[in-house]
């Protein structure tokens, strides 16, 4: 059954993995599968996460409406691997610009809050 979140998980692996899959996939056609390449495709590989998550994150994050449905898309999104969990140290790889970084918190800060203002 396809829902909104499960819709947004679907654009996610369309921009991010899609992208990144056919980046090792070229690699290995082009290249040898030495050590080197392998480390060097990963760090493009890599990189391109970096940009690109952020932007999805922001994307996907102004389409919620609820602390259900953020904490929702943020555990499907951890679980298919699309981002890491917030207190892993690999979430500083993340190559975010101020305004989407300060757009991104105060959303999910008022997602986060909007039960705790209800009461």
């Amino acid at each position: 059954m396809k829902t909104p979140i499960n819709n947004l998980i679907t654009k996610g692996h369309y921009s991010i993995t899609l992208p990144i899959l056919t980046i090792y996939a070229v690699s290995y056609f082009l290249f040898d599968m030495s050590l080197v390449n392998i480390g060097i495709t990963t760090l493009i590989a890599w990189t391109y996460w970096s940009v690109s998550i952020p932007k999805w994150k922001l994307k996907s994050i102004r389409s919620l409406t609820s602390t259900s449905e953020y904490l929702e898309w943020n555990s499907k999104a951890i679980w298919n691997c699309l981002i890491w969990p917030d207190y892993s140290f690999l979430n500083k790889t993340e190559i975010w610009n101020d305004e989407d970084k300060s757009e991104y918190e105060k959303l999910k800060n008022d997602l986060i809050n909007v039960n705790a203002e209800a009461k």
